[in-house]
C-alpha cells in the first residue's frame, strides 16, 4: 500500500499486501496487524484512526500470503479532510516489539455530494 486517497464519510474498503524487506509476502499466521492514521507520525496512539486484526473492520484474509482486508464504515471515516500519515505494523508472540511494514501519506478529501440517502 503506497500513498492513499479516500473521500471523507465514504465507506473505505481496501486490501493491503503486507510485505517484508525482500518484497516477499509476510506470513501473518498468528500475527496481530495494525493500521494507524495520524496527523503526524509522532502523535500518540490511536491517532485519528486505528484498527487492528482483533477488530471486525480489519481481517487477515490470507495469512500465509500476507493479505489483509480493511472495511471502514462512515462512523470511522468522517474525519477532517487533509493529509495524514499512516503505517501498517505487525507483531507476533515472542517478538521484541512490532515491525512496521509500510507507511506513507493518507489523503482524505471532502465529499462533493452531501445529501442524505433515504
Amino acid at each position: 500500500m503506497s500513498d492513499q486517497t479516500f473521500h471523507k464519510g465514504d465507506r473505505w474498503d481496501f486490501t493491503i499486501a503486507v510485505i517484508d524487506g525482500n518484497l516477499a509476502a509476510f506470513d501473518l499466521t498468528g500475527a496481530t496487524v495494525w493500521v494507524t492514521v495520524k496527523e503526524q507520525f509522532s502523535d500518540g496512539d490511536p491517532g485519528v484512526l486505528q484498527v487492528n486484526s482483533t477488530d471486525p473492520e480489519l481481517v487477515i484474509t490470507d495469512a500465509p500470503g500476507g493479505v489483509v482486508t480493511v472495511a471502514l464504515k462512515k462512523d470511522k471515516t468522517t474525519i477532517a479532510a487533509k493529509k495524514y500519515e499512516y503505517d501498517v505494523q505487525v507483531e507476533k508472540a515472542g517478538w521484541d516489539g512490532p515491525i512496521t511494514t509500510q507507511r506513507g501519506a493518507f489523503h482524505v478529501t471532502d465529499e462533493v455530494t452531501r445529501a442524505a440517502l433515504p
